[in-house]
């Protein structure tokens, strides 16, 4: 609903109308409605508008992670790839979020849930959810309808502590395979408490942090000492500087390429 094409609603529509059809009948109206008003640009509409708005809402609030998808698709709807945005500018992103969320700080573990491919981004959803419902606790130590209070927003349970998606996001960079295995094990028998334990025991995949250093190799850290001839003594630390130093890579030998 617009007025005088000045103003687009994002949240209050049926308030406006009702007024407005009270006015028509020349029933009593009040002679002011209070509102927020938010600017719109070319990049940024009512869309980003709206889910502020809802944001802001005592009755209403978003979760972390419902503002990391708002984020998602404003970044998808102006044809910003989610790479170019988690490895550009750090402060055009933190632009972005504060304007869709201005009173929130911007959380760290924001660039890698941005990055996640979408199946594992709804994964997360799913647990959010499902943890908000009471269908996790938050520890097998305690009674399931324990909750402390960094997990919860208005009395409303809610995974938001940047804390739990930082222990998260540091073992999703060392193996995404296992950080997801206990992403999904999250339940009323193993709880959020339990999961930041395993996160922290994770073990480094070889082949991927190969690939997050650039180096497209997707074989064990057994087969790339033989591969690429590398000292039987070596570790897994050392044999990743190695391959990953180009220096080093242009002079090694090796008996088969897994590239």
């Amino acid at each position: 609903m617009t007025d005088l094409d000045n103003y687009e609603i994002a949240k209050g529509n049926h308030t406006f109308a009702a007024c407005l059809q009270a006015k028509a009948a020349k029933k009593w109206v009040p002679q002011n409605l209070k509102c927020k008003v938010y600017e719109r640009s070319d990049k940024y509409g009512v869309l980003e508008i709206a889910l502020t708005a809802r944001k802001i809402s005592k009755d209403y609030p978003l979760s972390y992670i419902e503002k990391i998808g708002a984020l998602r698709k404003t970044l998808e709807k102006n044809n910003i790839s989610r790479e170019l945005a988690t490895t550009g500018k750090i402060s055009e992103l933190k632009n972005l979020f504060h304007y869709l969320f201005p009173t929130d700080e911007f959380p760290r573990s924001c660039t890698l849930l941005l990055a996640l491919p979408d199946d594992f981004f709804g994964q997360c959803i799913e647990v959010s959810n499902k943890f908000g419902s009471g269908k996790i606790c938050y520890s097998t130590k305690k009674p399931p309808e324990f909750c402390p209070l960094p997990y919860k927003l208005n009395n409303v349970r809610v995974l938001n502590p940047d804390a739990f998606w930082l222990s998260f996001g540091k073992s999703y960079r060392q193996n995404s395979g296992y950080a997801m295995q206990v992403i999904n094990k999250l339940s009323l028998a193993f709880g959020i408490e339990e999961a930041i334990l395993e996160f922290k025991s994770t073990t480094s995949d070889f082949a991927q942090q190969l690939q997050n250093s650039g180096v497209q190799y997707r074989d064990t850290f057994e087969a790339a000492k033989e591969n690429f001839s590398l000292p039987p003594n070596v570790t897994p630390s050392q044999a990743h500087f190695l391959l990953s130093n180009r220096s080093y890579n242009s002079k090694t030998t090796y008996k088969k390429t897994k590239f």
